[in-house]
């Protein structure tokens, strides 16, 4: 979406990958900036700065960044638009799809806590917990780097306590399918035994064992969203910053099959 955008505009996508490092990030972005971008679109690494972002990005490039807000960023008075995905929303509906289907220990799995993105999938689950009068136990909250490998290896904190979860709602997909590899290793079948959901809908998402339930974002409508509000601060640069919110949709499938 944002390469389609921007080629269509005239312009050339230029694209740096911190591998999720900030000091590597901080790297890349100054070696972008040696070629006088028209415009930045990031996606910050985890725990971004935004103190030592403005450092390097300076004030004078227009600047979208992507559900992820780095610390230390006075928004009212930032010059950076902000475009972030529905989170709190999307989990929130994952969770009462989950409780439609008769769980009450529903555990959210995966992210770190400080990551705004977890943050507020954090809040949505929890909302929707407390609103249906459950008080989530602090063993069903469990941290896992947003990995399949971690996932999988941290699979068996969810069963440490009396009260073990019978479904999460997970950070996103990569945790999501790394907890069904988890679940298969204690001889637990996802969608039958134990149900799972994730966020983003990546492609693997619909052909896993089992087929994931997932919240949609639309990738390609949402790099298109921020392409085209890059190419409206390029063209009008005495706008002001905006921040907008995407929506996400529910897609169920068989993983969250699992009742009781």
């Amino acid at each position: 979406g944002v390469d389609e955008a921007l080629g269509a505009a005239g312009y050339v996508t230029l694209l740096g990958s911190p591998g999720d490092s900030p000091e590597r990030q901080q790297r890349v972005l100054a070696s972008l900036m040696e070629h006088a971008p028209a415009g930045i679109i990031l996606s910050p690494a985890e725990g971004s700065d935004g103190i030592s972002l403005g450092q390097v990005l300076g004030v004078h490039v227009p600047v979208l960044v992507f559900n992820r807000e780095p610390s230390h960023v006075r928004w009212s008075a930032s010059h950076w638009d902000y475009l972030a995905l529905d989170n709190r929303r999307g989990t929130a509906l994952a969770t009462r799809h989950l409780q439609e289907r008769g769980h009450r220990r529903i555990a959210f799995f995966g992210g770190h806590a400080e990551s705004s993105s977890c943050r507020d999938r954090r809040r949505g689950y929890a909302e929707a917990m407390r609103s249906a009068g459950i008080e989530p136990e602090p063993g069903w909250l469990v941290e896992t780097a947003p990995t399949r490998l971690d996932a999988a290896a941290r699979t068996a904190s969810l069963f440490a306590t009396k009260q073990a979860p019978t479904a999460a709602v997970c950070y996103n997909d990569a945790v999501a399918l790394g907890l069904m590899l988890g679940l298969g290793g204690r001889g637990l079948a996802a969608g039958h035994d134990f149900a799972v959901t994730g966020f983003d809908d990546i492609p693997e998402a619909a052909v896993s064992t089992p087929a994931l339930t997932t919240l949609a974002t639309d990738p390609r409508a949402r790099g298109r969203q921020a392409a085209e509000r890059i190419l409206e601060r390029v063209r009008r640069p005495d706008i002001g910053a905006v921040r907008g919110i995407a929506p996400v949709r529910l897609i169920i499938r068989a993983s969250s099959e699992a009742t009781l």
